[in-house]
């Protein structure tokens, strides 16, 4: 029982029945409640007639240089505290025996107003004189709340994973590695990681991260709240299944033949690190040859990105293998002229090359076998002229007699 007064809160009252070891001890507790103070004040100090005893008391100079609000205090193994009674004016330091304090109410059951209505009890008006409060030796007093909330730590750094079934393995183990230590020897599971451990564990990292990304959202929906027009994803009219997943509610619910991850796909945030992996791993399966709209329909089968289109480039723009096969040819630079075209006299034909293409079947007339032919190309090295003949073959007969029909026409060239 407990009080505010000017000196700070003060306690009295009897605990147990073993009067003999707790005749200056009392039992006290905290309750975790706005309205502490209007509780404590409802409880009793002590009878009317002790008010005046207990009011000299502590105007003694006396007694209030040695006046502690708690001089010791006892923690028992019901988490409860025992303090000493600081003061004289109860009921054990006047020489009161056992059996006056078995027949006596007051110190089993509380003052008689505690048996009316709040509106009649007496008020409590302790009056301390100017020099009592001189004498007073003030004690600072520390006191120690603990606060317990809810934090979730998550206990495996995914920013050290470069593969997402890698990490969806290693939480499967780990999964199964805490369940193992509950149970007995005979009832622990063995072997490869089961289908139903894979998504138990897939479930839980995409929930994780979207708790993370989408708190606010997430705990409006949870509290069956609306989501502010602010948010990236209103526009999904996002609901959470039984799996705890954050999913998109799409306007296919009619269409039986898809599945139910296309009708409600998982929602993922742009940047974060699952997002990330889970597209380097279809980019990964599909051997960095998919484009950006087909890789973004093969995410859409079971995933919605905020986003996707730009978080599928930023990746792509990370892969050597995609910036090998999307750059672009060199630009080589050509070299200089040879200087045979610059050199005088500047008519055509005066230093010319000579190129070969073919073969080429001809017609020689009706009802005869088509024959190959072969083209001789006379190239003029100052003006680019061209000068086409036909070579019968590719011996030196042919391109001879082709070289001297040129000749006769463009006159005989000086360099070839």
């Amino acid at each position: 029982m407990a009080q505010l007064t000017p000196l700070g809160w003060t306690c009295i009252g009897g605990t147990g029945r073993s009067l003999q070891t707790h005749f200056t001890k009392i039992t006290s507790s905290t309750k975790k409640i706005e309205d502490a103070n209007n509780t404590i004040k409802k409880l009793w100090e002590i009878e009317s007639d002790e008010k005046m005893q207990f009011r000299n008391t502590m105007s003694s100079p006396e007694d209030s240089t040695t006046f502690i609000i708690v001089t010791n205090s006892l923690k028992t193994e019901n988490g409860r505290y025992e303090l000493k009674l600081p003061w004289k004016a109860n009921l054990l330091t006047r020489g009161t025996t056992v059996k006056e304090l078995e027949s006596n109410n007051v110190w089993w059951h509380g003052p008689s107003f505690l048996n009316y209505l709040e509106e009649k009890w007496p008020q409590n008006h302790i009056e301390v004189t100017q020099e009592a409060l001189i004498e007073v030796k003030k004690n600072p007093v520390l006191m120690n709340f603990a606060l317990s909330t809810e934090v979730t730590k998550q206990w495996l750094d995914i920013n050290k994973f470069s593969s997402w079934k890698r990490l969806i393995r290693i939480k499967g183990w780990i999964h199964r590695f805490i369940r193992n230590c509950r149970l007995e020897t005979g009832f622990r599971k063995k072997g490869d990681i089961a289908a139903d451990e894979y998504h138990e564990s897939e479930n839980e990292i995409i929930a994780n991260a979207q708790k993370e990304s989408f708190e606010e959202e997430y705990s409006n929906i949870e509290k069956e709240k609306p989501i502010l027009i602010s948010s990236k994803i209103i526009s999904l009219n996002p609901q959470i299944n039984e799996d705890g997943l954050l999913r998109s509610c799409s306007r296919l619910q009619n269409a039986h033949y898809l599945s139910y991850d296309v009708k409600h796909s998982s929602i993922f945030p742009r940047g974060h690190k699952i997002t990330k992996l889970i597209v380097k791993h279809y980019h990964d399966e599909a051997n960095h040859v998919m484009g950006t709209n087909q890789l973004l329909t093969k995410l859409l089968e079971r995933y919605w990105v905020i986003r996707g289109r730009v978080e599928i480039r930023d990746a792509e723009a990370k892969y050597n293998k995609c910036k090998l096969r999307k750059c672009k040819p060199a630009q080589q630079l050509m070299a200089l002229l040879p200087p045979m075209r610059f050199k005088e006299p500047l008519r055509e034909f005066a230093r010319i090359g000579i190129n070969f293409a073919g073969p080429f079947l001809t017609m020689q007339g009706r009802g005869k076998i088509r024959q190959k032919r072969y083209l001789c190309l006379f190239t003029c090295l100052l003006s680019r002229a061209v000068h086409l003949d036909i070579a019968y073959n590719l011996d030196t007969n042919s391109f001879l007699n082709a070289f001297y029909r040129m000749v006769n026409r463009r006159r005989l060239p000086l360099e070839v």
